[in-house]
């Protein structure tokens, strides 16, 4: 199944029990095309495991000037048949995922791209690697700031 139908489902899921799924609603309207994984390509290495968000927000502040675009949103892979919150760098169109152990093409991504600037400032602001999660859960007025008719959808203002 593709992952943006799990996460399809995964909402409404959600809103059949009276809840909204914030990530996932926002990854519904934000996110661009779903990709395919690949191996780790050189000259890239493996970094630490479970800092999805800082391995890949420091290799792209960290090349300021390089080609990389960072994403945020759901990757799943064969071993979990399930969307987790993740980070990644996209080159060329190709995934570059440098928390996982051997990513291959049976990983899927699915995520909004941000730009240096905009995962400079926020990591700045928020002193958190996470930029759609601070650390204290998601942040629904930071993804209205990118999506202000996100508002309508999860029945919320922009706080002040």
């Amino acid at each position: 199944m593709a992952l943006r139908e799990m996460i399809k489902q995964q909402c409404e899921a959600w809103r059949s029990l009276g809840h909204t799924d914030l990530l996932g609603e926002f990854m519904l309207r934000n996110a661009d095309r779903e990709r395919q994984g690949q191996r780790l390509p050189k000259p890239f290495k493996k970094q630490r495991d479970k800092l999805c968000f800082c391995n890949a927000g420091g290799l792209l502040l960290k090349n300021k000037d390089s080609p990389y675009t960072y994403y945020e949103g759901y990757a799943a892979r064969a071993s979990i048949m399930f969307p987790i919150h993740h980070a990644w760098l996209v080159v060329d169109d190709r995934v570059i995922d440098t928390t996982w152990r051997d990513p291959d093409e049976t990983c899927l991504y699915f995520g909004k791209p941000f730009s240096y600037i905009e995962v400079a400032t926020r990591v700045s602001c928020t002193k958190y690697w996470g930029l759609l999660d601070t650390g204290m859960g998601y942040d629904a007025d930071y993804m209205i700031t990118l999506d202000p008719g996100f508002s309508k959808v999860i029945g919320k203002k922009r706080s002040a």
